[in-house]
């Protein structure tokens, strides 16, 4: 596409940070190498400490520091409110600050994921 020279105002003080995805060797080793954080796919515990483990050891090769890479992990569905409770505490527990939470998708309608993400909400504190 080409596009007539675009202008934000106001402006940014700084870039947006760049965040990418993939849970390959070569995503992971791109995100370490341009990325400012690193998005994953849905995945258990242990897949999330290595691909975290991975991305770090690429950090270090491309002498970056990790401690400014943000990381954010996407859980498995975690059901109702003791799931969501336990997957908190044991992704917390493993060093990570960013879990995102898939709505559960058979939930009937917009109101209903509505409702699931309010409640979701009180469980962690939100509201």
């Amino acid at each position: 596409y080409r596009f007539a020279r675009l202008q934000m105002s106001p402006g940014l003080a700084s870039p947006p940070p760049i965040i990418m995805g993939g849970a390959g060797e070569q995503a992971l080793r791109r995100a370490a190498r341009v990325g400012d954080g690193w998005y994953g796919p849905p995945c258990d515990l242990a897949a999330a400490r290595d691909c975290r483990d991975q991305l770090h050891r690429a950090l270090e090769a491309e002498r970056r520091d990790p401690a400014g890479f943000q990381v954010w992990v996407r859980a498995p569905s975690v059901g109702d409110e003791a799931g969501i409770r336990r997957a908190l505490d044991d992704y917390r527990a493993a060093g990570f600050e960013h879990l995102v939470v898939q709505v559960p998708l058979d939930l009937p309608d917009a109101a209903a994921r509505v409702a699931w993400v309010e409640r979701l909400a009180r469980w962690c504190g939100l509201q």
